[in-house]
């Protein structure tokens, strides 16, 4: 990692769970989803958590839902919804 990744700039919390969601990949067999081959990888939580509800197969093998569920376990309902975008993954009517 670069020097830059430990500035002001960065919160921690975001690095370990950048570091968390590499980790995914480099230790299991998930992914970033694409929803084709060629398109762009999806990080956004809330088409993510749609994919959960409609493609759960295909969900279950994306870094970042590993990620969104590491960090609504490990973390109080304010951190969680400061660095997740706000999404739960717990209750879908949030």
């Amino acid at each position: 990692m670069c020097d830059s990744i430990w500035s002001a700039e960065y919160p921690h919390v975001s690095i370990g769970m950048t570091m968390f969601h590499e980790l995914m990949h480099m230790t299991t067999g998930v992914t970033d989803y694409k929803p084709t081959p060629r398109s762009p990888a999806i990080y956004d939580t809330n088409k993510l958590f749609k994919l959960a509800i409609d493609k759960p197969d295909k969900a279950r093998l994306s870094a970042k839902n590993y990620t969104l569920f590491a960090m609504e376990s490990g973390m109080n309902k304010d951190d969680f919804m400061k660095y997740s975008e706000g999404r739960s993954i717990i209750d879908m009517t949030c």
